[in-house]
Formats: C-alpha cells, structure tokens, sequence
C-alpha cells in the first residue's frame, strides 16, 4: 500500500466528518455565544456546575462498550463477517441502554445531596434534577452514532451532528429569550439530544437486519468479549473524566459562579478547537486505525500523517487564541467576560501538547488493540490532576490559574508518555521536524498579531486585523520553515478534493502552498554562484 493511499484511508474519512462537524462546530459555538451572553457569568457558572454529574455518571454508562462496539464492527467488516459485526452491536447497545437508565436513576435520586453538599450550591437541587436526564438522551445519541461509526456511515453521524447543534440554538436560545434561564439552556440541548439521537437510531435500525440470533449465551460471550477489550479504554476514559470533572468541583469550592463563568467562558474556545473540530477528526481515525489493523494497512504510516496534518489545524488555532484572547473575548462574549481573558491565555497554552498527538493517541491505540497503554496514559494524566489541582489551587494558593497548571501538566505528561508507547509499542512513525516547523511557524504569526495589537485598540478592528496578519504570515512561513512540503500538499490535495464547498475553501489554500514550496525550491538554483559539479 503506497504512502498516498495510507494517508487517504487514514484521513478521508475525518474529512467526512470534519466536513459535518465543521457545520455543527459553527453552530455550537454561535449557540456558546448567545448563550453565554444571555446567562452571563453567574448564569454561565450555574449552568457549568449543573453539568458535571451527568457528564461524571455518562462515563459509567455501558463500561467501555461504546469502544467495543465501534471497534468490532469496523474489524468484523474488514474481515468479511458482517453478520458479526451486527450481532455484536445490537447485544452492546441493548447493554448500554440498560446501564443509561439504571445511572439516570442514581443521579435522580442523588441530586438533593451532590448539590447540597458536594457543589455547595443546594439552590440548584431543582435544576439538578432536570439535568439527571441528560444522562438517557446522550446515552441513546452517544451509542447509536458509536455503532454507525463502526459500520462506516459517516454521512449519517455528520447530519445528527449538525441537526442536534441546530436543535440546541434554536430551543436554548428561545427558551432562555422567554424567561426560563439556565432551566431554558438545559431544555434546549435536552431537545437536541433526544430528536437527534431518536432520528440517527432510525437510521441505525434500517441497516440492522429485523432477526438476529439472541440466545443468552451468545449475548453473554458478545458482552464478555467487548468488556474484556473495553475495560483498559474505559478505565483509562473514566479516569479522565473524573479529574476533568474534579477540576470543576475544586473550582466550585474556591470560585463563586461570576469566577465559574469566567473560566467556562475561556474554555469554551478550547472546546471549539478540541472538542468540535480535532475531535471530529480524531473519531473518524478510530475506525479508519481498526480497518487497517484488519487489512494489515501499516498504521505506523498512518499514524504520523495524522499527528502532523491534524497539527496543522492545532497549532495556530490554539496560539492565535493565546494572542488575540482580549479582542476574542470583548467581541464574542461581551464586555462583561474581559476579567476572565487571562484565563484564556492560560488555557490556550494548557493545550498546546495537542500538537504533539495527544487527540490521536486514542483512536489509534484503540484502532490497533493497545488498549492497555492508552489506560496507562490516561491514568497518568488522572494522576497528575488529583495531585496537582488542590495543591496548586488551595496549598499554594494559586487560585483558579493553579487549576489551569495542572492541566497544563497533565496534558504534556499525557502527551509524552503516548509518544513514548506508541513508537517504543507499536513502532508507529512520528514526524517531530514537520511538528517543530509548524509550531515555529504559528508563534512567529503570533508576533505579528502582538504588533498590530500596538497599533489598534479598538476591539473589532483588532480582531479582524489580527485574523489577517495571522493567517498570513502562518500560511507563508509553514513551507520555508519545513512545516509543509510538496509530498504533504499532494496527499492533502487527494484527500480533500471532491468534497464539495470545503475542497473549494481548502484548495485554493493548498495552491497557495504548494506555489511558495516551489519558490523555495527555486531560490537556491537562483542564488548559487556556481553550478554543482557533474560527475
């Protein structure tokens, strides 16, 4: 298998999800912005506090089976055994349903006490107990788009995206537009959730054949097996989510909601970055590492192309918000959110060991089976949290940017230690000069947006200024740097192409690089005085 092949099997189908997502990343974040307007940073606070047991309790939901079930369909498939790759998703959703209810029922029952007593807020008991439902509907959109994603239909996942991000704009923003509030922003991605998810289900039951083979046992081995492969992801995920989560509890007990609100409002951008647009990516790369496990595809290849071309977008992303994080945060949010504009800068560095690979370490240790090392690293960076985050914050007395420090260390522990495991393990190809030139070029763009910021106070035109500046001279540095070269630009060109309006927005940009590579091949041939010797 050539080298543009792997890329394009390892890359096309982000891109169909990027494509989606892109959309619904769009909407998510007009949706964090009206919203975080209307609420304010007390709002906001509230609103970020209620969320935190049912995102705590959904990573208990299905053990790790939601891995499971994308894994082995996409594996099974690969091999020619669809009848498998059903039979195994439908006993792991009938599984996960169970435990999303059974879990729904526990954060009920225990919201009169987690708000009372663990948050500090018993105010929001009510509130609490409308939120205990997310629980169900993200179980039911969560596990459905798990399963299509095994059985390759992006397109699919990409609509549920974007009709759930519509959804949530238009109920949350209404409902809080009447008078309900935070109650209103729970509603409105309530709604989302659960017409989106019952919509992809439909879809879901299309493709799956009317009879299966149910017997207990069988249901028994398929749950054992997907268990015993998805426990190391779960442990690892869970350990994760728990110190993310833990990070907010700390915050609550040293912060009031107005502070909360401060540092929702800053993460938000990190969420657009990561968790709308990387992830996009790092999802499609899942499937895309267990088919070419089962073809034997060198995923080593693979693996390096996705860390640096999903760097590509990182990098700048991550260091203009550094840069422009005042006029970002004045134009976007408001004037009443600029107090928390150092928390941005904060942040935007806290998640910089993204570059080195940290958002596709776990579709390809998952992809290739090494399940175990990717709950290693998750522990790891667990680990650091629950130590460092009260000593830094409280100890130490660092307040709320200690928190930030110990994200910040987390991340880069998590960042080298999946390096580390994935070339010494999996012997996988990682690209550090292309990486080093990338980041090079994004903070020598960074400079540029520190110029204009000298020179234009007023807050809109600096934002706009600084997109420009940027982008400019990032896209002309990448190639002299070496963070881009003419094999990269022919592998992205064959990936993108054919993808409709994006292909019409990222190839002209490809053009434009690919013409400066060939401009700095020439210049030698122009400058050297004399000719190479002939032998």
């Amino acid at each position: 298998m050539g080298d543009i092949e792997v890329a394009r099997r390892s890359a096309s189908g982000s891109f169909i999800l990027f494509a989606g997502n892109i959309i619904s990343a769009a909407i998510l974040t007009v949706t964090a912005i009206f919203v975080t307007r209307l609420l304010g940073p007390a709002g906001t606070g509230a609103y970020t506090l209620l969320l935190v047991f049912p995102n705590l309790l959904q990573s208990f939901v299905g053990l790790g089976i939601n891995t499971g079930i994308t894994r082995y369909a996409a594996l099974h498939l690969s091999k020619g055994e669809p009848e498998v790759a059903r039979r195994l998703t439908f006993h792991g959703l009938i599984f996960i349903f169970i435990s999303g209810i059974f879990l729904f029922l526990v954060a009920l029952g225990g919201s009169s006490y987690l708000s009372s007593f663990v948050l500090h807020r018993p105010e929001l008991t009510g509130l609490s107990e409308v939120a205990s439902s997310l629980i169900l509907v993200q179980t039911l959109f969560q596990s459905v788009n798990a399963a299509l994603l095994g059985f390759g239909a992006m397109r699919p996942i990409g609509l549920s995206t974007i009709a759930q991000a519509a959804l949530k704009l238009v109920f949350s923003v209404s409902l809080i537009l009447i008078g309900l509030g935070v109650l209103g922003a729970l509603l409105g991605q309530i709604v989302g959730l659960i017409v989106a998810g019952a919509a992809t289900g439909g879809v879901l039951y299309l493709r799956m054949p009317k009879r299966l083979a149910t017997s207990r046992r069988t249901f028994g081995n398929d749950i054992h097996e997907m268990l015993r492969y998805g426990v190391p992801v779960y442990i690892g995920g869970l350990s994760i989510t728990v110190a993310t989560q833990y990070v907010t509890i700390v915050l609550s007990a040293i912060a009031n909601n107005v502070s909360v609100g401060y540092y929702q409002a800053a993460m938000y951008f990190v969420i657009v970055i990561n968790n709308y647009f990387i992830s996009a990516i790092a999802t499609a790369l899942f499937p895309a590492f267990a088919t070419l496990q089962g073809v034997k595809g060198d995923t080593r290849l693979a693996f390096g192309y996705s860390v640096q071309y999903m760097g590509y977008f990182i990098a700048p992303s991550l260091i203009f918000a550094l840069g422009a994080a005042g006029p970002l945060t004045r134009v976007l949010l408001g004037a009443a959110f600029v107090p928390g504009t150092s928390y941005l800068v904060l942040l935007s560095v806290a998640y910089l060991p993204l570059l080195m690979g940290l958002s596709a370490q776990t579709p390809f240790f998952n992809g290739v089976g090494l399940t175990r090392e990717l709950m290693y690293v998750n522990l790891s960076g667990a680990a650091a949290i629950f130590v460092l985050a009260p000593l830094l914050s409280t100890v130490m007395g660092f307040g709320v940017p200690g928190l930030i420090y110990a994200l910040l260390a987390s991340n880069l522990l998590m960042a080298l230690l999946g390096l580390a495991l994935a070339i010494r393990r999996a012997r996988a190809i990682v690209f550090f000069k292309p990486m080093l030139s990338t980041l090079a070029s994004a903070l020598l763009a960074l400079i540029g947006v520190f110029a204009v910021q000298l020179f234009v106070a007023e807050p809109f035109e600096a934002l706009g200024v600084d997109i420009v500046v940027y982008l400019s001279v990032y896209l002309t540095a990448m190639p002299f740097l070496g963070g881009v070269g003419m094999p990269d630009l022919e592998r992205l060109d064959a990936v993108i192409s054919g993808l409709g309006f994006f292909s019409k927005v990222i190839l002209p940009i490809l053009k434009f690089e690919r013409r400066l590579v060939e401009r700095k091949v020439r210049v030698p041939k122009k400058t050297s005085p004399h000719p190479a010797p002939v032998e």
